[in-house]
């Protein structure tokens, strides 16, 4: 098998260049030297290219000539054949203890085992494809050393550092994510308007020649834009490890890894701190499997080789976003490979809806919301230290009276009152359309608080915090022998509870300033707490214990001490003046 052909590239991690960056060798185009024929070979070093070596193959030797040398080093020999046949190399001699043979991909590799002297160690090469340890030994970059990450031949791996070691031809082979005419469709939701629900499909057809390298061209198709096609990214796949081609700053990044490095190092910004390593069956495939953990053990995401993740797309990035994806199935050549269900994640207890009730409507003349403020004061001993706190408490209505209109549109008047008597004006509500809204005092901008259209596993993403969930079920709460339309949200990436809206009440833990209420609360205080609603004088929220769901339903919260962040992941020391949840309620640790 011939080592020097054109479109062959060399990929290698460089133990020793800066940050472990990765070197690209490649084959471009042919040169005369010193009366022989040769191909040019390349170095790709951090996004700058240069010219390495002239090589050229004679009697299954492989020499290379430095830029403007006049002498032919000796790369490798693969003529050798009998145990105890010689050669050296940059004054080491490698000395052949015995063959065999390898198949990758249905293609048959002859593979030299040798002693190398006088260092004595065990070097594997492999005809056409080099050295596990290094490609060659080269004098043109500081690397002390070089591992072979895989072999490229016209963008394709036909090697990869693994081959050197495989010990059987039955062991399987990495199934490739990049292939052409395979493709990836996921459902994106915009959170920022859960009704915006689509298709995308990510599919591969053709390749580009970046830096030396044929890279899989990866388009997209918008299902919700007529179909329209575009060019996105360009893409090449080598040693079990998928590199993404930034176009503005020209370089290289890894976007999936198989191998054995520490995953999580790849996206350091992301609170994932381990995983867990299986092998599936899929349509007679079988693909090794990657769970993503938080350090609680919480399974939040899956990689399988050759098909992608369930996070995203297949790029795995823009995770935090204003859309949301979902992983729909994987095809090539229009067969399908893989779905969701495949990945085999957790699943969230089913809870069926009930029927809807009639809307409750949430905004009402003369309406009132009760909150209470707790202020907790230190009391301090002789020796400086807190022994014990002083609790003082304030309630404060919040009130619908009056309307006024902003932008041609009638809004409620909302007021604040405390149980001192005085009345501030806050802001202005609407509501329309089963949406609620609230317009901040000295704006006109409508901000949506509440949507009650809202349909099971629909998006919902908060202006206030930032953060995305999703609707789970919804039920009927039973309260003063009347009944509302109750809706339970989830973190949209593990299935917590964190908090129910109610018709015609607003959030069971804030009311209807949901995620509002500190910024209209004219003092420095350590807890509020909604307390009651009153509509039409009739209080039809008391501070009472409220079932979970009608009898015919079962709960699906739990109360224990779990403490939850406001993505849902557990959480064992929470810090000072964060936000939690615990029991699906909020509240701050002080």
């Amino acid at each position: 098998m011939k080592f020097v052909e054109e479109g062959k590239a060399w990929i290698c991690n460089a133990y020793g260049a800066p940050y472990g960056d990765d070197l690209y060798f490649y084959i471009q185009g042919d040169t005369i030297v010193n009366g022989h024929q040769a191909k040019k070979m390349y170095v790709q070093d951090e996004g700058i290219i240069r010219y390495g070596y002239a090589l050229y193959e004679e009697d299954r030797k492989v020499y290379g000539i430095m830029e403007g040398g006049e002498t032919s080093d000796l790369i490798y020999d693969f003529s050798l054949e009998t145990p105890g046949d010689k050669t050296t190399i940059n004054n080491s001699t490698y000395e052949l203890q015995y063959t065999d043979s390898v198949t990758v991909r249905g293609k048959q590799f002859r593979r030299l085992h040798l002693l190398r002297s006088p260092y004595n160690e065990q070097v594997v090469w492999v005809e056409g494809i080099g050295s596990s340890s290094f490609m060659y030994r080269h004098s043109f970059h500081s690397a002390s050393n070089e591992k072979l990450m895989g072999c490229l031949l016209n963008g394709k791996e036909i090697f990869s550092y693994k081959d050197f070691s495989k010990e059987h031809d039955d062991v399987m082979d990495y199934p490739l994510m990049l292939e052409d005419g395979k493709s990836w469709t996921y459902k994106y939701t915009d959170v920022s308007n859960p009704y915006n629900c689509y298709e995308y499909r990510y599919f591969i057809d053709g390749d580009t020649l970046i830096g030396g390298i044929n890279r899989a061209k990866l388009f997209c198709e918008n299902a919700n834009n007529n179909h329209r096609v575009e060019y996105k990214d360009a893409l090449y796949e080598v040693g079990k490890t998928v590199f993404w081609y930034h176009q503005k700053d020209h370089k290289d990044y890894i976007i999936y890894s198989f191998h054995e490095k520490d995953l999580f190092s790849l996206y350091s910004y992301y609170d994932f701190k381990k995983s867990t390593r299986d092998t599936i069956t899929v349509n007679g495939v079988t693909r090794e499997r990657m769970f993503f953990k938080t350090n609680d053990d919480e399974i939040v995401g899956c990689w399988v080789e050759g098909i992608g993740s369930t996070l995203d797309l297949i790029l795995s990035r823009d995770f935090y976003d204003r859309k949301y994806k979902k992983f729909i199935r994987c095809e090539l050549n229009s067969r399908e490979l893989f779905n969701y269900d495949d990945f085999g994640m957790p699943k969230i207890d089913e809870v069926p809806d009930t029927a809807r009730l009639p809307y409750h409507p949430m905004l009402k003349e003369g309406k009132i919301w009760l909150y209470k403020n707790h202020h907790f004061e230190e009391k301090i001993n002789d020796e400086g230290d807190v022994y014990d706190y002083d609790v003082y408490e304030t309630d404060y209505n919040f009130v619908l009276r009056g309307d006024t209109v902003i932008n041609g549109e009638r809004a409620f008047k909302m007021y604040r009152e405390s149980d001192s008597g005085s009345s501030i004006y806050v802001d202005a509500w609407i509501e329309q359309d089963k949406r609620v809204y609230r317009i901040h005092e000295g704006t006109t901008e409508k901000v949506l608080y509440y949507d009650f259209n809202l349909k099971r596993d629909n998006l919902w993403y908060d202006n206030i915090s930032g953060d995305k969930f999703f609707l789970h079920h919804v039920d009927t709460l039973d309260v003063n022998e009347k009944s509302y339309n109750r809706y339970h949200f989830y973190t949209y990436n593990w299935p917590t509870e964190v908090f129910n809206w109610v018709e015609g009440i607003g959030s069971l833990d804030e009311g209807i300033l949901f995620n509002g209420y500190t910024e209209i609360v004219p003092c420095i205080c350590d807890y509020i707490s909604f307390e009651k609603c009153f509509e039409d004088g009739v209080q039809i929220y008391p501070q009472v214990k409220i079932p979970d769901a009608i009898s015919s339903i079962p709960s699906t919260r739990k109360d224990d001490e779990t403490i939850y962040d406001l993505q849902g992941r557990k959480v064992t020391t929470p810090q000072k003046n964060g936000l939690y949840i615990k029991n699906g309620k909020k509240f701050v640790v002080h």
